[in-house]
């Protein structure tokens, strides 16, 4: 008998290791293809220039911008707002 042989335990046990890896390997690429779909916020942008670019895309509304823009400009190093 053949430890690979269909019904056997390890035989079992080797199909759900590799439905695992495959299933893991899936999850990966896909996560990788999600993260590489968004734009890269450059290191060197401010908090202000940030939160120009939320408001801009629209993940943010006009009173959610001034409440954080009055918390930055409040706050220390603000950076630039136009």
């Amino acid at each position: 008998m053949c430890a690979l042989e269909a019904g056997s335990p390890f035989g079992i046990a080797a199909a759900l290791l590799l439905l695992v890896l495959v299933a893991a390997t899936l999850a990966v690429i896909a996560m990788t293809a999600a993260r590489a779909s968004r734009p890269p916020v450059p290191a060197a942008w401010t908090p202000i220039e940030i939160l120009k670019e939320l408001y801009a895309r629209g993940e943010i509304d006009h009173d959610e911008r001034d409440r954080r823009l009055g918390h930055l400009l409040h706050s220390g190093d603000p950076g630039h707002w136009p």
